[in-house]
Formats: C-alpha cells, structure tokens, sequence
C-alpha cells in the first residue's frame, strides 16, 4: 500500500483564469445637432452627384432642414427616436400653435398637414437616417422604430359634362382665349402636372402621333402623353393663330407679355392663379358644384 500511494498521479490543480473584460460600446441611436445638420448637407450633396433634378434636391433640404429648426426651438441635444416621435406629433398638430406651423403664421402656418405629406416626410427621413447607418454615423436606425403615417388619400371628384362645358366657356371669355382653350384641354386630357405644362416646348407637340414629350416628368423621366381631338384641335388653332412663326424651341405656352417683352413661359403659379380665374368665371366652387 504504501509502494502503490508512491506511484500514485499527482492530483491536478486547475488554475482559473479570468478572461479580460472588455469594454462596451454604447449603441449610437442618436445624433448631435450640430452632426446633424452637417450630415444633412452631405446627403443632398450625395444626391446632387447622383444628379437627382433640382426639385428633388430642394424638397430633401426643405424636408430634412425642418427637423433642424424644430430641435432649435425645443432645444434638442440630440436627435433620437423621441425627438422624432415629437417631431411627427408636431407635424400633425403645429398648425395649431399661435405662430403656426413652422413659425410661417398666415394661411399656410395654420393648415393642418395633409396625410399623403405626413407619409412623404415618412420617407424622407427614412432614408435620411438609413443613409447614415449606411454611412457609419449611427449603429441602428431610429426611424424603424417609427410606423409610416396612414395615408387616407383625398378623393378627387372628376368634372361633370356640364362642369366641364362651363370651364371651356370661361376659357373662350378669357384674355388669352386660344391660349387659355388649349391648356384646358391639355390638361383635361392627359392630367399633366402644372410643371410639366409650363416646360413644354412647341417641339414636343406630336400633332400627327396626337401626343406630348414630356421631357422632364417625375424623377427626371422622359415619357409621351396622348391627347384627344379637342385637345389637338385647340393645340392647332392656337399655334396657327399666335406661334406659327416661333422657334420650335420656345415654351409652347408664353406669359401675357410674350417673349419679345422679355417673359417667356408661363409659370408653374401663373398657370394655378389662370385655372382659378377659369373656375371663378364658370361658378365652380372648391367642390366642384356649379
């Protein structure tokens, strides 16, 4: 026994050994305001060289400039997911502070949101903050934590015959009468956007096709819109009577002083106030009752 305790394995001690603690990182959810708008200016310069058009640039800084100025007047360190909570709460309900919405006071300061808006600020900042995961700036998105607005569209009621008579009227009483008819037939036929019927140039009138070139549409996009007789008929006479010796180049529809006096193209506004004078003279009201 005591030959066999010699030959005996030593017993094993087991060393324990701690493992080094390392440090942890804390989740960046948030941005400073001062980062913020830097960053903000970076993303429309990334925009810019990936030549978005220029309205798409303006409405991201108009967008994204209006989280800056909320943070300003609240004081915000930092912008975060409950800054951005109140920032959708103020959207909806800015409208209703004595300065208005954005301080702007007047009829704009005071009209509540529309959804359809509420859905597009949404987007914007989405992939606002999206881009700056992306970037490295922040570890999570603090817009996944947002649901989108619920977008209850408006609906639009189209014109009755009669309304739609009492509009080509009015267009025919007008001061620019040829002018005025093909607009309203241009837009009664292909639902062009204002801005779209305010870049045409006379080139882009397919008489024989019976379609319009839009060069410029919605991201940039060229497409080709149909149009029916009335809307060939008053396109036509209006060339023949007051743009048969333009350049091919010119906007196809001009101010009142026309490009000799110095004014080229309608504009976007000139186009709107035109439309509601069309409207006034026909009796139609807001909702469309005669």
């Amino acid at each position: 026994e005591i030959t066999s305790s010699l030959y005996r394995e030593p017993r094993r001690v087991v060393v324990s050994r701690k493992q080094p603690t390392t440090a942890i990182k804390p989740v960046a959810d948030s941005l400073s305001l001062d980062r913020l708008q830097s960053l903000v200016a970076s993303f429309v310069i990334v925009a810019d060289i990936e030549r978005h058009s220029p309205r798409t640039l303006g409405n991201k800084r108009e967008r994204l400039s209006r989280i800056v100025w909320l943070a300003e007047q609240k004081n915000w360190q930092s912008v975060g997911v409950r800054e951005l909570q109140a920032f959708f709460v103020y959207l909806n309900h800015g409208h209703e502070e004595p300065g208005g919405r954005w301080g702007q006071g007047g009829k704009r300061g005071a009209k509540p949101t529309s959804s359809g808006t509420a859905k597009t600020f949404h987007a914007a900042y989405r992939a606002f903050f999206r881009w700056c995961v992306k970037e490295g700036e922040l570890d999570t998105c603090p817009m996944d934590k947002i649901k989108p607005p619920i977008d209850r569209p408006n609906q639009v009621q189209p014109f009755s015959p009669e309304q739609t008579l009492a509009l080509e009227v009015a267009a025919k009483k007008s001061q620019n009468p040829c002018r005025d008819e093909a607009i309203h037939f241009l837009l009664l036929d292909t639902g062009l956007r204002v801005s779209e019927l305010t870049d045409l140039r006379l080139d882009d009138i397919d008489f024989d096709g019976g379609q319009v070139r839009v060069k410029h549409g919605k991201g940039g996009k060229e497409r080709f819109v149909p149009f029916g007789r009335s809307a060939k008929r008053a396109l036509w006479n209006y060339r023949e009577r007051e743009r048969r010796h333009a350049d091919t180049t010119e906007p196809v529809f001009l101010s009142e002083r026309g490009i000799g006096a110095g004014a080229y193209a309608l504009s976007p506004r000139s186009v709107a106030l035109l439309v509601a004078r069309m409207g006034k003279r026909a009796k139609l009201t807001r909702h469309g009752a005669l």
